[in-house]
Formats: structure tokens, sequence, C-alpha cells
């Protein structure tokens, strides 16, 4: 009985350290790299009836899906509607809220190998007698014990600033 016990507990030994570094090498070896950044024209006329476009633009250069946090936030202006690539206006609360100032899109899987392109727009309108308005982009991705390589890139530009020209032309910052 007692050389039965020690080899049980040799094949258990055997078999958890076999399936540690399993897990161990998967986890080392399947990452996301998720990159960045937002686009807008270059010149924009502000009309009620004539929201400005920003397009945040997602990237996934790593070998494993991700789902990232995507975050807009806006200053001296309005955020009105917000479209997310791929998924159908009805589906939209699932996957996003917003309010005025913030826009945020979460729950929703990018692919790996994904190349750099829109993943979600918002629309807004610059508040009434502002000099400028400003957008700002955050991504983040959780914290995930077993793909502990992922990592999150900034693409430049990660923030709009647009400026008053003349009545109604705001123009992107240089």
């Amino acid at each position: 009985m007692e050389i039965s016990k020690k080899i049980l507990v040799a094949t258990i030994t055997v078999v958890l350290t076999s399936i540690i570094t399993l897990l161990v090498n998967t986890a080392w070896n399947e990452y996301a790299v998720i990159g960045y950044q937002l686009s807008g024209p270059s010149d924009f006329y502000s009309y009620e009836s004539n929201p400005l476009k920003i397009d945040l633009n997602l990237e996934n250069s790593g070998n494993i899906g991700a789902v990232p946090i995507s975050k807009i936030y806006v200053t001296n202006a309005t955020i009105i509607g917000v479209n997310v690539t791929g998924v159908p206006s009805y589906q939209l609360p699932k996957f996003c809220r917003f309010t005025e100032n913030m826009a945020i899109v979460s729950n929703l899987t990018i692919p790996k190998g994904r190349p750099l392109s829109t993943w979600m727009s918002i629309y807004l309108i610059p508040n009434r007698n502002v000099v400028s308005f400003a957008i700002f982009a955050d991504v983040s991705i959780q914290a995930d014990l077993l793909h502990p390589r992922n990592t999150v890139i900034k693409i430049l530009p990660t923030e709009l600033i647009y400026d008053h020209k003349e009545k109604d032309l705001y123009t992107l910052r240089k």
C-alpha cells in the first residue's frame, strides 16, 4: 500500500505540473495588442442639422480576441449620437451607453488580426459661443491573469481640438 500511495502522489504531481506548464505557456503565447486613435475632418461648419462625426479607430495585432473598454469624452460640446460598427441600432444599448459628454463601448470583442479601422463613431455639436472644443479617447483592457501580455497602445492622435475660426467654421488644431 505504501508504494501505491507514493506512485499516486508522483502521478498527481506530474499531471499537475504538466497542466500548470501548459497554462503558463498558453498564457505567455496568447495575447491581444490593441491600438487606438481618433480621426475627424480638418474643418467643420457648425450647424444644428450638421453634427460633427468623430471616429474611434481600433486594431488588434495580437493573436487572440479581446474585449476593450472604449471611452470618448468631449468638452465644450454635446454628444447627440453614437454608432458602433457592425451593431444594429436596436442592439446598441447592450454594448454602448452615452451622455452628453461621454460615450462608452464595452462587452464587444475585437477579433484578432483586425486592422486599424472604425470601431465607433460619435456625433456631436459644439456648445454655443465656445472658442474651442475637444474630444479625448481612452481604451483599456481589464486585467486577465490567463493573458498577462495583453496591451493597449495609443496611436496618435488620441485627442482632437477644434478652434473657432470664423462665423460657423471650426478648424482642427495641428
